[in-house]
Parts: structure tokens; sequence; C-alpha cells
């Protein structure tokens, strides 16, 4: 489980995420990355862009970037679909469920 803040603003969502589970970053870095992307009326998300920015990872720095799409599968949780590049290569066929926490 990875915690992210995210602001939603004229069906445009921002924000921060770590990949540990207390809000800080895992590699010395403020934070572990940014997502943004679109929601749509339909239920639907669009240009959904998660940009990594680790600072030091297994020694270096380690930045990519994912793109992708998904749906809202409920009022809970979000789901999308990415892949990208980072600095151990080429990802396909990620996928990434958002749950808000009640």
């Amino acid at each position: 489980s990875t915690n992210l803040s995210l602001r939603l603003a004229g069906g445009r969502a921002s924000g921060i995420f770590y990949y540990s589970n207390n809000f800080t970053s895992c590699c010395e870095g403020e934070n572990d990355g940014t997502i943004s992307f679109n929601l749509k009326e339909d239920g639907t998300i669009e240009d959904f862009i998660y940009r990594q920015e680790l600072a030091n990872f297994r020694g270096g720095a380690c930045p990519g970037t994912y793109n992708g799409e998904g749906v809202v599968e409920n009022y809970t949780t979000l789901v999308i679909n990415f892949s990208g590049d980072d600095c151990e290569g080429p990802h396909t066929g990620g996928r990434i469920r958002l749950e808000k926490r009640l």
C-alpha cells in the first residue's frame, strides 16, 4: 500500500505520493513523486501522469514517467492502467487502485 495526497479541483486531480505507509519519502527526497489526471463526468480517467522522483534508489537517482487511463469503480475506488519507464527500464501492464480511506 502506498500513501498519497490528492487534490481534486474542477475535474483535475493532482498530488504527491510516498512509497512508505507513513507519508515519508522512501529514498531521501521531499516525496517520491507526483500524480495527476483528469476525472471526466462519465467516470473515465484520462491523462494520467505518474512522475517518480526518487532521489536515491539503489545508489542513484531514479526518475520515471508513467502514463495511462482508467475508470471510477465506485464512490471510493479508482482503477488506472499504466505503462512507462524508470531507471530499471520499461514497465507495461501496470495497474493502480486508488482507494479513499474513510
